[in-house]
Formats: structure tokens, C-alpha cells, sequence
């Protein structure tokens, strides 16, 4: 084959200095049984969390993968089972554990699509090992109604029930109604409503009477229905089919793919956040298509959403072979083109469409963003915090498509900020602690 190209022998050594280097990370923080020190509350009690401890490993499987040490990989199996029963020695806030049946009991999917992330690479690395298959179509039952303690999906109207879901069925009950009191983090992404009288600012729910008419705002608007994250959920679906090929894991990710794209075309094919248990878009806010838990609005507007289409048009393209399927990214990524700022040499698209008003000022973890000199974040026609589309939302539509609009796409949407997409450099990153991050603690 000739010489291996350096890259290749990089990565090789990169496997070589790594060969080891879980023996400290052990050693510190992983108990005998394999539970981790932390949450450091025997006690603690929370919807919470779990995600957090499987994305401590998330990585592990897939470096086996790529060619590094098989120990990464039994490790991986050894923790995904002992954090798995360490979360059903915690309290949900409910009167069941965190993970019931092995699964998480009921959360959002922006989260459960990250702490997954350690599970998927798991199956693709050892089918056969442990438990991986029968967790595998078992997980994927909590989402098509194979589990009568599990009634998450809608198989009529193509829609998961809740924003919180799992193997408890539709949370609705995360959605307590309770003062949506201030938090440091809740400051870097402003108010999810921009109507509720007297707040117009995050600073305003300092104040106890307004915290709590947020809190039963978020209830009365966020608790039933279904929302774009939830398309997350089709990865789950299609790794059952990766393991036994049965037709009904295909057909239930193209069923509700299509469903979600039809929404997008209603909506003048910009998709929705939200869709109400009638299956109406808008149905729990005032015929809105944006302001839906983890949409548009609130908290992180395209990141989450873009995240949910690519991972939607991926997977049906996966299972179906059917190329179309990355129009659904596509399209989403050029609407956001269309509404573009050109600034410094870089078109800034908006990522999060609101009520008016959601532009006064707040924190920003995220550089790049527009703002007026006095410091109130730019807003046009609802579009709000323009700043460089992330690689990651042309790159993946290109990767798939290979086809030379999408690259020239991606080439369009470069952030000429930093011009990362030439050269490797080393500098210093914002840093988002974990108080400045959301953790989905009921609302």
C-alpha cells in the first residue's frame, strides 16, 4: 500500500499515549464497583445527572474503535452497567428511581442524547457483549409502546407525547408548576417567554410573584406535546435495527421523520419547535411554531435544534438509503442563510426566533453574537443572537451528501473569525462551568 500518510501515523501514536491513561482516571474517581464518586450526595435526589455520569465514558468505546487499547472498551461495558444501577439508588423527585428498567425513568432528549452517546458507540463496538442487544430493542420499546408502563408515543398522530419521556412513560410530571426562580446559568440564555406581564428581563425573576408566573407559564405551555429534540430519539430506534434489522425499527424512524418534515412544510418549510397531543402546531402556545422546551426560544435555540434535524435526516437516511431525507437539514440550514447578517467577512445567522423583547440584555457564553453598543443583543423580525453557524451543522449535511452545493454551502457559512477551517491553532477557549449550564431540573 506503500507509505501510510502522517496523519495516519499520528493517530497511532496519539493510541500509543493514550494506551494507559485510564488507569489515574480510575484510580481517582471510579469506586471498586465501579460506581462513581459523584454525585458526591449519597442522597441526592433529582431528574438529573444521569446523562452527566455516562458522558464521563462516552468517548471510551469509540477510541477502542478507532484502534486504541480493547481495555477502553471493557472498562466501557463494566460502567455503563455499575452506573446504570448507581442511578436507581437515587430518587427521581417522583417516588421511583432515576433509571427504572435500566433506562432513564423520564427527561428531556437533549440531555438523554447526550448521556446515550456512550451507549450507542458501545453497541457498534460489541454487539454481542454483555447486554447490549436485548437493552438495545428493549430501550427502543419504551419509544414505539412496547412497554404498557411506557405510553411515550402517539402512533397516529406520529407524535412523542412529552418533552420529558422514558421508561415511565410521558413525564408530565417534571412540570411542577413551581417558581422559576433565578439561577446563575439561567442567566447566559435569557427568558424563554417574552409575554408574561412584568418580566421583561431575566433579572425580573429575582422577584418571588414573578418567578412563580413564569413557573406556571412553563407549565401550562411546556407540559404536554411534543417538541423538535424528541427527533433525538430516532437514533435509539435505529441502533435496535442495527442490531436485528427488523423492518418495524425502519419504518417507526421514517414515520416519524416524516412527520416532523411535513410539519416543517406547513410552516413554510422552517420547522416547528412544538406540536400539541392534538397534533396541531402551536396547540399549547397560542398557535406559536416556536417557544417549545429546548426550540427555538429557550434555552439554546439552533444548537438543539439543528442537533435534532441533522440527527433525524441521518438516521432515515441510514435506514431507507434515501438521500432526500438530507433536504430536511438542508433546507433548515439555508432558511437560517436567508436571514443572515454579514459582519467582519462572516454571514451571522440567528440562532433562536422569539417574542419580542427577548433581545434586552444578558449574559452570552457563546462569542461571536451580535450586539449593539449598548450591549442589547441584535434582533431582526424576531431572529435574535446572530452569530457563525457552527461547522458541525454544513459539515454533516456535506459529509452525507458529498454533493458540491452543500460544500459550497459549508465554504459560505465559514467563520472567518477564527479561520479554524484552515489551520489548526491553540488559544484559549471560553470555558462553560457547570453553573452556567442548564441541567433540566424540573420546572
Amino acid at each position: 500500500m506503500g507509505r501510510p500518510p502522517r496523519w495516519a501515523l499520528l493517530q497511532r501514536k496519539l493510541f500509543a499515549e493514550l494506551e494507559n491513561v485510564y488507569e489515574p482516571v480510575m484510580a481517582k474517581y471510579v469506586k471498586e464497583d465501579g460506581s462513581l464518586m459523584w454525585p458526591v450526595d449519597p442522597n441526592h435526589v433529582g431528574i438529573d445527572e444521569l446523562d452527566d455520569a455516562y458522558e464521563s465514558f462516552q468517548n471510551w468505546p469509540l477510541l477502542y474503535l478507532l484502534g486504541g487499547n480493547r481495555e477502553y472498551l471493557e472498562i466501557s461495558l463494566r460502567e455503563y452497567d455499575a452506573i446504570t444501577q448507581q442511578f436507581t439508588q437515587y430518587d427521581s423527585g417522583h417516588g421511583h428511581p432515576v433509571t427504572v428498567k435500566e433506562y432513564e425513568q423520564g427527561y428531556d432528549w437533549f440531555h438523554q442524547g447526550e448521556g446515550y452517546l456512550f451507549f450507542y458507540p458501545l453497541n457498534l463496538a460489541a454487539p454481542d457483549a454483555g447486554r447490549n442487544r436485548e437493552r438495545s430493542i428493549r430501550y427502543a420499546g419504551f419509544f414505539m409502546n412496547k412497554d404498557p408502563d411506557a405510553p411515550n408515543y402517539d402512533g397516529r398522530l406520529k407524535l412523542i407525547r412529552c418533552a420529558f419521556s422514558g421508561s415511565k412513560g410521558p413525564a408530565f410530571r417534571n412540570f411542577t408548576g413551581e417558581p422559576w426562580v433565578y439561577e446563575d446559568w439561567k442567566s447566559f440564555y435569557g427568558l424563554p417567554f417574552g409575554d408574561v406581564p412584568g418580566i421583561t428581563e431575566i433579572e425580573d425573576i429575582r422577584r418571588p410573584e414573578h418567578a412563580a408566573a413564569m413557573g406556571e407559564i412553563m407549565r401550562e405551555r411546556l407540559s404536554h406535546g411534543d417538541v423538535i429534540a424528541n427527533l433525538a430519539a430516532a437514533t435509539m430506534v435505529a441502533n435496535a435495527y442495527l442490531h436485528t434489522g427488523d423492518e418495524k425499527y425502519r419504518t417507526w424512524v421514517k414515520e416519524y421523520v416524516d412527520a416532523w418534515i411535513e410539519r416543517a412544510e406547513k410552516n413554510g418549510r422552517l420547522v416547528p419547535d412544538n406540536v400539541g397531543l392534538s397534533g396541531v402546531i402551536g396547540e399549547t402556545l397560542s398557535g406559536k411554531w416556536y417557544g417549545g422546551y429546548d426550540g427555538w426560544t429557550w434555552p439554546h435555540g439552533w444548537l438543539s435544534v439543528g442537533d435534532a434535524v441533522l440527527i433525524a435526516a441521518e438516521n432515515a437516511t441510514l435506514l431507507t438509503g434515501d438521500m432526500s431525507y438530507m433536504a430536511f437539514a438542508r433546507t433548515q440550514i439555508e432558511r437560517l442563510a436567508e436571514q443572515g447578517i454579514e459582519d467582519k467577512g462572516t454571514l451571522r445567522v440567528p440562532y433562536k426566533y422569539g417574542d419580542a423583547g427577548l433581545q434586552h440584555r444578558y449574559k452570552l457564553w457563546i462569542p461571536g453574537v451580535l450586539q449593539a453598543d449598548d450591549g442589547e443583543i441584535v434582533s431582526r423580525d424576531g431572529w435574535l443572537e446572530f452569530q457563525p453557524m457552527d461547522a458541525r451543522f454544513p459539515i454533516h449535511l456535506w459529509h452525507m451528501s458529498q454533493e458540491a452545493s452543500d460544500l459550497a454551502l459549508a465554504q459560505r457559512l465559514r467563520n472567518q473569525d477564527t479561520r479554524d477551517w484552515e489551520r489548526a491553532s491553540s488559544r484559549n477557549r471560553p470555558r462553560v462551568s457547570a453553573a452556567m449550564m442548564p441541567l433540566g431540573r424540573p420546572i
